[in-house]
């Protein structure tokens, strides 16, 4: 099928490329406008993922500064609304048969990147442990942004196309099931993914922002 074609795949890279150029940045007007009604999501931004460890990326620990930067922005307009969801895996995890053991519970890995806990708006979020990708076998992340009168929910934080999809997607997609009017909105430059080989880092993360646009997830750039 064309569809499976080297050519067909490069032609979908460099068309969500052009896509992602033209993607609008979030106004602080828009968070001015109602902080209580905003929310924010930190996925994995642990030292496993940054600094130390196997996965470890300087793509995503470049994201730090940036992503302390927004949070200080959001608190600073009186968003209180926060959610930190972070890997604290058991041994026997079962993502350890595709990845190498990581950020296994009470580990240094398993800690956030210190500077973020300068951040109130970081240091006040509510913890969500995970044992796998998603967090939504042990917490409905939707569900509590619901009762927490949130209608637009900012998701940063890694791995583009692993984690942070993996809370997207249920987000909007519970949201929809549900009738809740909630915008989940990816900001593109505060999410990152790795390098590997067989995983480009640009074009894994240019394609999963493009897959999560395409269901109706909002991807934006930081202010």
């Amino acid at each position: 099928m064309a569809a499976d074609t080297p050519q067909a795949a490069g032609g979908l890279t460099e068309l969500a490329r052009r896509w992602l150029a033209g993607v609008e940045r979030i106004r602080w007007s828009e968070v001015e406008a109602a902080p209580e009604r905003t929310g924010v999501v930190v996925v994995d931004m642990l030292m496993g993922f940054a600094r130390i460890g196997p996965l470890a990326s300087p793509r995503v620990g470049a994201l730090t500064g940036p992503i302390a930067a927004f949070l200080a922005g959001l608190w600073q307009r009186g968003v209180r609304a926060a959610w930190r969801l972070e890997d604290a895996h058991t041994p026997d995890a079962g993502e350890f048969a595709v990845y190498p053991p990581h950020c296994l519970e009470g580990s240094a890995e398993a800690e956030p990147v210190p500077e973020l806990m300068d951040e109130p708006l970081f240091a006040a979020a509510t913890r969500v442990t995970k044992n796998a990708l998603t967090v939504f076998d042990r917490f409905d992340l939707e569900a509590a942004a619901h009762a927490a009168g949130v209608a637009r929910l900012y998701v940063v934080g890694d791995c583009t196309d692993l984690c942070v999809e993996a809370c997207a997607m249920p987000l909007r997609l519970y949201a929809n099931a549900r009738r809740h009017p909630l915008e989940v909105a990816v900001v593109a430059d505060l999410v990152d993914t790795f390098d590997a080989p067989g995983h480009p880092g640009d074009d894994s993360h240019v394609l999963a922002l493009y897959r999560m646009a395409q269901n109706g997830v909002r991807v934006v750039r930081a202010p």
